[in-house]
């Protein structure tokens, strides 16, 4: 307990002389400044808990009104790779089918300008080339050739085409230049600038995996069909460049349910599911794509499983891809 003695109140004084002799004043100031040190010890403990409390029920809240996936609106680009034609692939398809021509004369900026500029979902259409080399001579390069024009300059770095792994393309052998190449590298791209700029939003990748013939007027290459064995090839591809923790995987949103689709009508059952009208109906790979898959989203149920996610207050690389089919 701590008194203080005020220097006007006589009596108290003469009872402290009393008591201490000569020194009266000199231990009343020491006693008043020590009760005003340890009132003030007191005062600033209280404010500490006081603000400390009112800091964990801050971040309590802050986690409770965390935005969830569906409370974003993103913008993307449409196959984010394209990079156009050629002058002489370009002369040459304007003689041969000038709608197609105009319909796919388009180009986008590297994926990393993309993502600078604020595009958050991406597009790649994804070709299987298990041995390598079964792109790597477009035949619209014969048909420059035979038309007398100039020859068109390579569509990807020397050597890339040769080697095995999945490749990035629009069109096999008419419309298969692209700002990254192969599928590797791509990935990478996103990830580097992902570290680079920690607590970006969520970064939806699309993959689009191409299978159809296509009908030129001169011979195409067959494309390699997506099976089980392909795409477990396509998953670790994907794990190879995403470290755990970088993604989320058909495991951690179906949890102790038997599927994917059953985890996410559980998870979304006490509120309405909203299918967008413009949306097309996914392939959902019933017998290819398996939970081992790693990055995948194929049926309606379980992306608004994923995307009821509350997200992070500091999010990491964190990257999602929905896996569909053009067969």
């Amino acid at each position: 307990m701590c008194v203080k003695l005020h220097p006007d109140d006589d009596g108290h004084l003469v009872s402290w002389r009393r008591r201490m002799g000569s020194v009266a004043v000199s231990p009343l100031l020491h006693s008043t400044g020590h009760c005003e040190a340890k009132q003030s010890r007191t005062k600033r403990s209280k404010l500490l808990q006081a603000a400390l409390f009112a800091a964990l029920i801050t971040s309590n809240l802050a986690l409770a009104a965390a935005p969830r996936l569906t409370d974003l609106q993103y913008v993307g680009s449409h196959n984010s790779y394209h990079t156009g034609f050629a002058a002489s692939e370009a002369t040459l398809l304007k003689q041969l089918n000038p709608a197609l021509f105009a319909a796919l004369d388009y180009r986008h900026p590297p994926l990393t300008q993309q993502l600078d500029d604020g595009v958050r979902q991406l597009e790649l259409d994804v070709f299987a080339d298990a041995r390598g080399g079964r792109y790597a001579h477009p035949a619209i390069d014969a048909q420059i050739a035979k038309a007398g024009l100039p020859p068109a300059p390579a569509s990807a770095p020397a050597g890339v085409m040769d080697k095995p792994g999945f490749k990035v393309m629009h069109v096999q052998d008419v419309d298969q230049r692209s700002n990254c190449q192969p599928l590797i590298a791509c990935l990478q791209q996103v990830r580097s600038w992902s570290r680079q700029h920690p607590g970006h939003v969520p970064i939806f990748i699309l993959l689009e995996t191409k299978q159809a013939p296509v009908e030129l007027g001169f011979p195409s290459v067959q494309p390699e069909p997506f099976d089980a064995g392909t795409m477990d090839a396509l998953d670790a591809e994907l794990r190879s460049v995403f470290r755990p923790g970088e993604y989320v995987s058909p495991d951690q949103v179906r949890g102790n349910a038997g599927t994917l689709n059953a985890a996410g009508i559980r998870l979304i059952a006490p509120r309405a599911m909203v299918r967008p009208a413009s949306a097309r109906p996914l392939n959902p790979f019933a017998a290819a794509f398996r939970s081992s898959v790693a990055i995948p989203f194929a049926i309606w149920p379980t992306l608004w499983a994923a995307f009821s996610i509350p997200l992070p207050m500091a999010l990491k690389a964190f990257l999602m891809a929905l896996i569909v089919s053009d067969s």
